[in-house]
């Protein structure tokens, strides 16, 4: 049931149509007064206005115009009531808003469709108005879901490859463990020999002698690192600087190496300091420096070292996922060969590598055995940081290291 304001300077006029309008089941507001009307829609909620075109003191067509430039009514549906025919005069309601118009004298059959017509046209309104905001919060909705969607597909797959990983690392550690125990036995039966060789031989023997106890220390240097990554013991930790051990492990690049590539260092005090062990940082930075330098090493070419203060705050949102706060961000960079997009996933699985199998010891080769990332992976995990690779075929590789930094004031060791 509808509700609609008559307005009309003739009280038979607004009884006759207010009886018809009611006996097709609507109410019906009635007034003489066109300057009252902002008032009654003040407080009577109306679907449609029926005005008379010609009254007294305020003009139907001026009244039609205000209620069409008012905020708050300027949609409501409204029918002229007129005795002319005149064209001009019905051209100038349409202009300004009327949807409708009925003739005087009065016909029941003529206001009846008219009315239903125009409410239904209203309803009809009304009603795609409200399904466009439906679908709109239905589409809002599917948007939202969509990326809910895309985002557990992207944590799935990293659980994924957390879960390889993990296992991975699980049968390294196996493995290790089987190693270290074996071969600390044959390094002790060696060096025992060596030595008591060594006690009892010229010395010309002696000199060729003391390089193989130094290999063989050199050895148990190694099956030590190893031990530790099969048992996955989590080492002390204290707040230390960053730059010495960068400049320790650039020390550890072979002369002949420097010598052909032109080396480039950026280290920034006020990002260096983070809490982690001297040793395992040093290890991290002599794979990463080791594996630049074999990936250009037959070509005069850059590699960089560059420390740098990288600022997270709540509402920094990229692919890294890194918390509010402050980062020491390492970044080893090189223009060597690069890497394959489609090896780039896979670059931190244990076993695999990019070189070919057979490679030893660190800068001994170009072949490698596919351990060097996952353990340097495992290390920057283990202290609270993210690591990020990005490569192109023949630009070069860029491995970013996301530490979290401390105050220098906290300095103390911390296990």
């Amino acid at each position: 049931m509808a509700k609609i304001l008559l307005v009309d300077d003739n009280q038979s006029t607004l009884q006759l149509i207010s009886l018809i309008i009611e006996r097709m089941g609507h109410s019906t507001v009635l007034t003489t007064a066109p300057g009252k009307v902002l008032q009654i829609l003040a407080k009577e909620k109306v679907d449609l206005i029926i005005l008379d075109y010609h009254m007294p003191k305020i003009d139907g067509l001026i009244l039609l115009r205000l209620l069409k430039a008012h905020p708050r009514y300027h949609s409501l549906p409204v029918i002229m009531l007129t005795t002319d025919t005149d064209m001009h005069l019905l051209e100038n309601s349409f202009k300004a808003g009327a949807v409708d118009f009925i003739n005087k004298p009065l016909n029941k059959s003529i206001i009846q469709a008219r009315v239903h017509a125009v409410l239904s046209t209203q309803q009809a309104m009304e009603q795609l108005k409200k399904s466009r905001a439906e679908t709109q919060q239905l589409l809002e909705k599917q948007e939202s879901l969509n990326r809910e969607l895309v985002q557990t597909a992207e944590e799935l797959k990293r659980t994924q490859q957390q879960l390889i990983q993990s296992r991975s690392m699980k049968a390294i550690s196996v493995m290790a463990m089987g190693i270290t125990h074996d071969f600390n036995n044959i390094l002790f039966a060696i060096l025992g020999n060596v030595q008591m060789a060594r006690s009892v031989c010229s010395l010309e023997v002696k000199d060729h002698l003391d390089r193989a106890i130094e290999s063989g220390e050199r050895g148990k240097s190694v099956l030590h690192h190893l031990s530790k990554l099969a048992h996955f013991k989590k080492q002390p930790q204290a707040v230390i600087s960053l730059i010495p051990v960068i400049q320790d492990a650039i020390r550890g690049i072979p002369a002949e190496i420097l010598k052909k590539i032109e080396l480039y260092q950026d280290l920034r005090p006020d990002a260096a300091h983070i809490r982690a062990d001297y040793e395992e940082i040093y290890q991290v930075l002599i794979s990463l420096l080791t594996n630049a330098c074999e990936a250009i090493q037959d070509q005069t070419s850059k590699l960089s070292v560059t420390l740098q203060l990288l600022r997270r705050t709540k509402e920094t949102t990229d692919l890294l996922n890194l918390k509010a706060g402050d980062y020491s961000h390492l970044m080893v960079s090189d223009r060597g060969m690069g890497i394959p997009a489609e090896n780039l996933e896979r670059i931190f699985d244990p076993f695999y590598t990019t070189k070919g199998l057979g490679g030893t010891a660190v800068g001994l080769g170009k072949e490698g055995t596919g351990l060097g990332l996952s353990v340097v992976n495992t290390i920057v995990k283990n202290h609270r940081g993210v690591i990020n690779v990005e490569s192109k075929v023949g630009r070069g590789t860029t491995v970013h290291l996301y530490f979290p930094m401390v105050t220098v004031n906290s300095m103390h060791t911390h296990s």
